[in-house]
């Protein structure tokens, strides 16, 4: 963890490039400098101009911006930008779009799961939209983490050609452009799981009960694509007369146009605010209120150093 310590210009120039770096993002600004040192004297600074930062480490840089109380609403992360309002959202050198969402369910679902994991993928050079589902647990107290183990199988698939073009259905038959599609488990001995099995090997197979084509498990997962919304509003397949779906031809579906199946772990450490460096940016900017700190600043104009 970095303490904010007294700043000396002869301190700013131990660090390389470090003038070229202010240049970059704040030009000839007036700009405070603040000096970090953590337990094992590794040496950072954090450049300030008003409520937009440049984070710089001996390892790299981040810059960001904060509201007026010096929350982070925005940070550049080299080719990664994140942005905090409402939901957290994403875009990365190729301009594409991500949001991650965490909603609790209205009640578990038939598995026991409690809330819902929305990840939003969004590229504009197809106009595609891709949003994956993953069931999470949903805790009441606030403290709603997302765990990486959850995350790396969707439950539902959802995707949209022609996305600007709004396709929305809220009653009848789904839009050609959009395609869902959801996840049911069956448990053994049910009709279900009797008619997959009937479906993967054969009526005669099914009936020879010591046929060793079958392999009997617990449950069977199969993906069914939605056809239609209810009344009720809930999207609806023609089960069970429809193409049955398995999990790793959606993914590769998804893989082929360039989507993710899975959500990346540094996306998720950054909604979790788990990011090692936004831990230190964010307790640096708990102290920076402190009188006491801000006299350790160092204020100066990069003209001011070139003209000496």
């Amino acid at each position: 963890m970095y303490k904010i310590k007294e700043c000396t210009e002869e301190d700013i120039q131990k660090l390389p490039n470090i003038f070229d770096l202010i240049y970059e993002h704040f030009g000839l600004n007036s700009v405070n400098i603040y000096l970090l040192l953590n337990e094992i004297n590794e040496l950072a600074f954090l450049v300030e101009e008003d409520n937009k930062f440049l984070y710089i480490t001996e390892h790299g840089y981040k810059s960001f911006i904060t509201d007026e109380h010096l929350n982070i609403k925005y940070l550049k992360d080299k080719d990664l930008e994140i942005y905090y309002d409402s939901i957290t959202a994403f875009v990365d050198k190729d301009k594409n779009e991500y949001s991650i969402e965490f909603y609790p369910l209205d009640e578990p679902d038939s598995e026991g799961y409690t809330g819902e994991v929305i990840f939003n993928q969004y590229h504009p050079s197809t106009d595609t939209l891709c949003r994956l589902t993953y069931q999470q647990m949903y805790r009441d107290d606030g403290n709603n983490y997302i765990y990486t183990y959850h995350t790396r199988k969707p439950n539902f698939f959802y995707i949209e050609e022609e996305n600007s073009k709004n396709h929305d259905t809220k009653l009848g038959i789904i839009h050609p452009k959009v395609h869902m599609y959801g996840r049911t488990v069956f448990d053994r001995y049910s009709l279900g799981y009797n008619m997959l099995l009937v479906n993967r090997y054969g009526i005669s197979a099914f009936l020879n009960q010591n046929s060793r084509e079958l392999e009997y498990q617990e449950s069977l997962e199969v993906f069914t694509q939605a056809k239609f919304i209810s009344f009720a509003g809930y999207a609806r397949d023609l089960w069970p007369l429809c193409r049955l779906y398995q999990r790793e031809e959606l993914e590769k579906y998804l893989e082929e146009n360039n989507f993710k199946t899975s959500i990346p772990i540094e996306m998720i450490d950054y909604y979790n605010k788990e990011d090692n460096d936004l831990k230190n940016i964010r307790i640096i900017l708990e102290e920076i209120p402190k009188q006491e700190n801000y006299e350790k600043s160092i204020s100066l104009k990069l003209k001011e150093i070139n003209n000496n």
